[in-house]
């Protein structure tokens, strides 16, 4: 249940957009290439027994894309 926890926390963290550039690149990297790769074998391979695990790798994306949306969102009011 901790580890549930945490993971939870840490994607709250990064879909806020309170974090810095360096780690939401890090993150698109990681994750963006992981997710990229795994969609790569399924259109290759026409494999579709592959689409659970895209579906899974996505996850993180999603709160990857609230935190970026947030920070240039934040960053662009604050330049106003």
């Amino acid at each position: 249940m901790g580890e549930i926890y945490l993971r939870a926390r840490v994607l709250r963290t990064l879909g806020g957009g309170n974090v810095r550039w360096w780690v939401l690149i890090s993150g698109w990297l990681l994750f963006g290439g992981g997710f990229l790769a795994i969609a790569w074998i399924t259109i290759s391979t026409q494999y579709y027994g592959l689409i659970f695990p895209l579906a899974i790798a996505a996850i993180p994306l999603v709160s990857l894309w609230r935190g970026t949306a947030k920070k240039l969102a934040r960053r662009h009011r604050g330049h106003r």
